[in-house]
């Protein structure tokens, strides 16, 4: 599912874990990933037409948050991770992280 976007990127939330597992198959190095931190949740990428805005980040970690089953948690953590960082792993939607920083909405 697409989300907000404007001319210089892209919102992607995905919608099951199959939709999970192709979004990390589409990761580029400008692309980023989002996820709640230790939890099940959707994933979510912003997919940046040119150079990265880190400003949009808070606006992805909200909308994941809302569309995750903890939207009333207050500091809740979201990690996000540059697309070169996030790997498929052996099951649908589960993601393998080498590096990542998180962020509390």
């Amino acid at each position: 599912m697409a989300s907000p976007s404007s001319e210089d990127y892209t919102i992607i939330i995905g919608k099951d874990k199959h939709h999970n597992s192709e979004l990390i198959a589409s990761l580029t190095p400008l692309d980023y990933w989002f996820h709640v931190e230790h939890m099940p949740s959707p994933h979510l990428i912003i997919r940046f037409s040119q150079k990265v805005d880190k400003k949009v980040f808070r606006k992805a970690a909200n909308i994941l948050k809302q569309n995750s089953k903890y939207k009333s948690e207050k500091n809740l953590s979201i990690m996000y991770a540059r697309g070169d960082r996030v790997k498929q792993g052996s099951s649908p939607g589960e993601a393998i992280v080498e590096e990542y920083s998180t962020i509390k909405v």
